[in-house]
Parts: C-alpha cells; structure tokens; sequence
C-alpha cells in the first residue's frame, strides 16, 4: 500500500562548526502520493469531511554522495479537524519515517499542520519533525529533521543531530 515517491533522495554530509552537532542534507525529488481512508463513501485519496481520517504510506530510495542506496519509508496518518478560528479546516498529520542505509537507520517522528486544500505541504513554510533514535552509524541518534517543500516540487530535508 505504499505509494512511492518520485526520484531518489541524495544524502549529503557537513559539519554545522559545533564540534557537538553534525548536519546532514537529503534533497528529494517531487513525490507520487497515494491515500488511503476517509468518510465511507467518498473518494479515499480525498477523505473531504471534517473527523475523517486518512493513512498516507510512502518509499522512496535514497542514496549518499558515496553512491550507497538505502530507502525511506513511512506513514502519515491526517486527520481533517476544525483550525481554531472555526472558519476552515487544517490537517494534522502524525507521522513516522525511516531513513535507511543498509545496517544503519534514522527514525523520526512527529506532528505537523498541512493545509486542508492540498496533499503536500505548503511550499517554503519549514515543518519540524524530532529525530528519536538510530540504529548502526546512526546508534542513539537525537536531533531534528527541517523539512522544506521546494517551489519546483522537490524537498529539502535538514538533520541537526546532538551527539
């Protein structure tokens, strides 16, 4: 039930100067949505009423400037409620992500808002998401993920990792 994005995933590396934390930048292509749920009866890649909910489950391959593929995937579940100005709607949207790089893992997790008209987030708005763990090269990883919708359609994924 995975839908999968478009393109790869490059996984660049940089030191952010703070001997304490380290930087790694993912740039990923537009991806292909697909989503599953909603109210009975309407289009499951809409779920167009208010309390609906929708799964939103994802791969995509990933590769390192060295050349080394790995894959992310992952699910967002959304759930279409009333914004607090009681005017429109926001989706909230929970979600967990892998990143993965053969025995090396990076786990993220996290809540943002999207607006209720599009599947994909607002482009140039950052969504934060908490890296919560690792396994391998990536052992006890904590930190954050920025994640920036490009205007073209691609995204900008930002780790700061705490060692």
């Amino acid at each position: 039930m995975a839908a999968v994005l478009g393109g790869a995933l490059i996984l660049g590396a940089c030191s952010s100067g703070d001997d304490d934390t380290r930087t790694l930048v993912i740039e990923q292509d537009a991806p292909a949505l697909a989503s599953y749920g909603g109210p009975a009866g309407t289009d499951p890649t809409v779920g167009d009423g208010v309390d609906s909910l929708k799964v939103l489950a994802f791969d995509a391959r990933i590769t390192d400037p060295d050349g080394t593929e790995g894959v992310l995937f992952g699910y967002l579940l959304t759930a279409d409620l009333p914004d607090a100005s009681g005017e429109g709607q926001t989706e909230e949207r929970i979600g967990t992500l892998v990143y993965t790089f053969g025995t090396s893992d990076l786990i993220v997790s996290g809540g943002t808002s999207y607006p209720a008209a599009g599947a994909e987030m607002q482009a140039d708005e950052p969504q934060r998401r908490a890296v919560v763990g690792g396994t391998g090269d990536y052992l006890g990883a904590r930190g954050e993920v920025v994640t920036v919708r490009n205007a073209d359609g691609t995204y900008t994924h930002t780790f700061t990792l705490v060692d």
